[in-house]
């Protein structure tokens, strides 16, 4: 299914209105247009810049795609890096200290050198699509197949 110029039009007239309702309104547009596989056409056509582009899909990737009990993943422990991780199984999720997260029964740590270790713990890193205190969006946690 195509992204009509009707749906384009919408989604670029909602972008450019301030109001908190618009940005619902918005997120909603781009969520469809995802479903319809057309969010990265919607975006370049928006002229954004890179890091609100990334933003916007680590957001929507989380409501699209969420991750489950049972998935096995990969933490990463520090944004912006992939060299340090914990693979385990989703257990479920928890509030901590305000803050939806993810139980994850961890069984191998990744460390920077590449060094692997296991290991029989829980983390509890915050669910994808949760606010930061510095305005992003967290999105250390992927799905993944196996493992090391």
């Amino acid at each position: 299914m195509r992204l009509t110029p009707v749906d384009l039009s919408h989604a670029l007239t909602v972008i450019k209105q301030p109001e908190f309702w618009c940005r619902a309104k918005l997120f909603h547009a781009l969520l469809s247009a995802q479903k319809k596989g057309v969010l990265e056409e919607v975006l370049s056509e928006m002229e954004l810049p890179q890091p609100s582009i990334d933003l916007i899909t680590s957001h929507l990737a989380a409501h699209w795609d969420p991750i489950r009990a049972g998935e096995r993943v990969r933490s990463y422990d520090f944004e912006g890096r992939t060299d340090c991780y914990m693979e385990g199984v989703v257990m479920g999720e928890k509030i901590v200290e305000g803050c939806r997260r993810y139980i994850i029964a961890a069984d191998t740590r990744v460390w920077e050198n590449g060094e692997a270790e296991r290991l029989k713990e829980y983390v509890y890193p915050p669910v994808n699509g949760t606010p930061t205190t510095m305005g992003g969006i967290c999105n250390r946690v992927k799905r993944i197949q196996g493992g090391v």
